[in-house]
């Protein structure tokens, strides 16, 4: 074999070996690392995405609880009527009394205290009249079961004599509750100076 022959095709291993070297560094070696850049940015995002997947999860499961609780707030304010409903809520246990024969003497509104925080007001319904042991525990039964919430609060029972049913002097107080409306803080509006 010729040595220049030899020369040229060692020079031209050599040349197409650093053109290689060259080409690897410039392009396959920036591919790489734009490769491993990628593969990285792409984890990040799925960890995103599975952090917000998890969120609409959560929300999905925050937005039945809300539901339910504003049923329940609904159900609630049935209990806790306005003001307005204490008149005929008056007349309904009077009635109750009649049919459970229950002797009454006085069935009215009591005294009323408002808690604002906890958005109900306790009323007092003063109550007396006379019964056999029977028509008081029908008489609380029927109250027990009135669409809105009533119930004894002090009650005091006496008894007339001696007998196998004997009669009861009963006095006191149920308890019922309206909703009260949350208040509004008043805004702290800046006075304006006046000029001089």
């Amino acid at each position: 074999m010729n040595p220049e022959f030899r020369k040229g095709l060692l020079a031209g291993v050599l040349l197409a070996v650093s053109l290689l070297s060259v080409n690897y560094f410039l392009y396959v070696k920036k591919i790489t690392t734009e490769n491993a850049s990628l593969k990285s940015q792409l984890s990040k995002l799925e960890g995103e995405r599975r952090k917000l997947l998890k969120l609409i999860k959560d929300m999905k499961k925050l937005k039945a609880r809300r539901d339910l609780l504003l049923k329940e707030i609904k159900s609630l304010k049935q209990l806790l009527p306005k003001t307005e409903d204490i008149p005929g809520l008056i007349r309904s246990i009077a009635h109750l009394a009649r049919i459970s024969g229950v002797d009454l003497n006085r069935v009215e509104m009591g005294r009323e205290v408002v808690y604002p925080e906890k958005h109900y007001a306790a009323v007092d319904i003063k109550v007396s009249f006379s019964s056999t042991y029977a028509q008081l525990v029908s008489f609380l039964e029927k109250v027990d079961n009135l669409k809105r919430l009533v119930r004894p609060y002090k009650l005091s029972i006496t008894s007339k004599g001696i007998s196998k049913d004997p009669k009861l002097s009963v006095g006191g107080l149920l308890q019922t509750y309206r909703y009260v409306e949350a208040k509004k803080a008043k805004k702290k509006g800046k006075r304006k100076r006046r000029k001089k």
